[in-house]
């Protein structure tokens, strides 16, 4: 998920500077490339690759290093965009560390968000699995009409469980947010405007404990896919599975949930409402007052890109 994140930062970054952005196999094996490059074309004449610096060598069996560029942090992100282009722009190859697009060549605008989602959908190996699933485990009351086509709406929650190694517990608002039983994530549901009688998909790290689990187990929840897949497949099947449900209820430590909550509307023809695993009344309000989730709410608080800060607020500021 971070992967999907740094590749939308660069792309939008090679996008301004007239270069091809160079998608890592681990995107490639599991997406339809085709979908995202319709979705934002390239330039033109837009021909020397743009790498992530620490993937290079694994990923292009190259012996590149990471490019001889500085970020001028006082500046506003395009112009951070420019002012490396000018000191990079005769090098065939520009090799920028994922720890700088991540942390500070900040947020794409909004149309640029819904492009990337929109077009960055699951092969189709995946898109069948998904399908397939959905219609066994949540069959549609019936179908519903849109023009001439009837249209079988799923009717089902989901709910993203994570314990992070141990991490979340010590991180979150509380660990019982990290892996809540089903009764607060009921609670947490129904304060949101949910329907809790529909039937519930709990996707998951596999790490909550298990009575947590079993509380879920008790009340008919499905707990995770249980059809065929092998390694990253597993998690973005059920990240799928979770884009297509009426109400999502992410986790505050998860970067996955701010994904599924950013297909959930760019790809969703029924986009259901996105809420975060939270108590607490400011979490609630800014959610409600953006209308989103997008956050970064476990590490930061609430980020501002850099070019929403002043100056001086710049050089000290991340802009995840």
């Amino acid at each position: 998920n971070n992967i999907i994140i740094q590749t939308l930062v660069g792309m939008y970054f090679a996008q301004h500077v007239n270069r091809t952005f160079a998608i890592q196999s681990e995107m490639s094996n599991l997406f339809d490339m085709n979908s995202l490059s319709l979705s934002i074309p390239i330039n033109e004449y837009a021909y020397k690759p743009l790498v992530l610096w620490n993937q290079a060598g694994t990923e292009f069996n190259m012996t590149c290093k990471k490019s001889n560029y500085t970020i001028p942090r006082h500046l506003e992100v395009t112009s951070r965009f420019d002012a490396i282009d000018k000191n990079t722009k005769y090098q065939s190859l520009l090799s920028i560390h994922n720890h700088d697009i991540w942390y500070f060549l900040g947020h794409p605008p909004e149309s640029f968000y819904k492009k990337f989602f929109h077009g960055l959908v699951p092969n189709i190996t995946i898109r069948n699995k998904v399908h397939a699933f959905i219609q066994q485990t949540f069959p549609p009351d019936q179908p519903e009409d849109e023009g001439h086509h009837q249209i079988a709406i799923p009717q089902y929650n989901s709910v993203h469980l994570r314990w992070l190694e141990g991490v979340c517990p010590k991180t979150a608002e509380s660990k019982e947010l990290c892996c809540p039983n089903i009764d607060t994530m009921n609670k947490i549901l129904k304060s949101r405007g949910a329907n809790i009688s529909l039937p519930l998909f709990v996707a998951s790290d596999g790490q909550c404990p298990e009575d947590i689990l079993s509380s879920y187990r008790q009340r008919n929840a499905t707990i995770g896919y249980s059809g065929p897949c092998k390694g990253n497949e597993c998690a973005i099947i059920e990240f799928e599975i979770s884009v297509w449900s009426q109400y999502f209820l992410g986790n505050i430590a998860s970067s996955v949930d701010m994904n599924i909550r950013e297909w959930r509307v760019s790809r969703g023809n029924f986009p259901g409402y996105s809420t975060i695993l939270s108590l607490k009344s400011s979490t609630v309000a800014m959610e409600n007052a953006t209308a989103m989730t997008r956050y970064w709410h476990w590490h930061f608080g609430w980020v501002k890109d850099c070019s929403q800060l002043p100056e001086w607020r710049r050089q000290k500021s991340i802009c995840v």
